[in-house]
């Protein structure tokens, strides 16, 4: 898993948009980007959906990097600081 480091762009994962209010800015991008998977997952309930986001150079921010943990090879995921 990457250091939490700001960066300037960043892919959120469903549970980073859930809880957004509750993190620290600091902590994530300063551009923020929601995939078409987490869309779903919000209009659908987590029940319906499952996600899986991959991006290319863009860091995913995630409050659940061990979900994650098979694509690290793939791309960057953090965990922003609550």
């Amino acid at each position: 898993m990457a250091d939490p480091q700001r960066s300037t762009r960043g892919l959120l994962d469903t549970s980073v948009v859930i809880e957004l209010e509750r993190l620290d800015a600091a902590s994530l991008p300063d551009e923020l980007a929601v995939s078409t998977i987490t869309l779903a997952e919000l209009a659908a309930g987590p029940h319906a959906a499952t996600d899986v986001a991959l991006s290319s150079e863009i860091p995913l921010y995630t409050l659940n990097p061990d979900d994650f943990a098979g694509l690290a090879e793939l791309l960057e995921i953090v965990s922003p600081v609550p």
